[in-house]
């Protein structure tokens, strides 16, 4: 139960700091690590055990944002949203998870048919 609510602050407190970043313009990306320094063991200790840090991180890669060339931020895709020539994907997970979908998205640049 613990887990779930370390889970739900994480989430809870990435919100608020997108959101902010948002409007200060500042990449969504800083937002997400600084939220993980500050909840980590090491800063607020909202999150306590470091078993639990490897618990989160096994869970995968997760598209944090799709940043537009004009500079616009398309935060948290659902998956209707098409990559467009120039964009910027913003990727968080297991280096060999982000490594895995860098390559996905290689051979599959935008406004190609992508592999199912």
């Amino acid at each position: 139960m613990q887990l779930l609510n370390e889970i739900v602050i994480v989430l809870g407190l990435s919100t608020v700091v997108v959101l902010l970043c948002d409007r200060i313009r500042v990449p969504s990306i800083i937002g997400f690590l600084l939220v993980g320094v500050l909840a980590g063991p090491s800063g607020l200790g909202l999150v306590t055990s470091r078993e639990e840090v490897d618990t989160l991180a096994e869970i995968g890669v997760t598209i944090l944002a799709i940043q537009r060339r004009d500079g616009s931020t398309v935060p948290g895709p659902d998956g209707s949203e098409r990559l467009l020539p120039g964009d910027r994907v913003v990727l968080m997970g297991k280096a060999e998870d982000v490594r895995q979908a860098a390559l996905i998205f290689l051979r599959n640049p935008p406004g190609e048919a992508s592999a199912p």
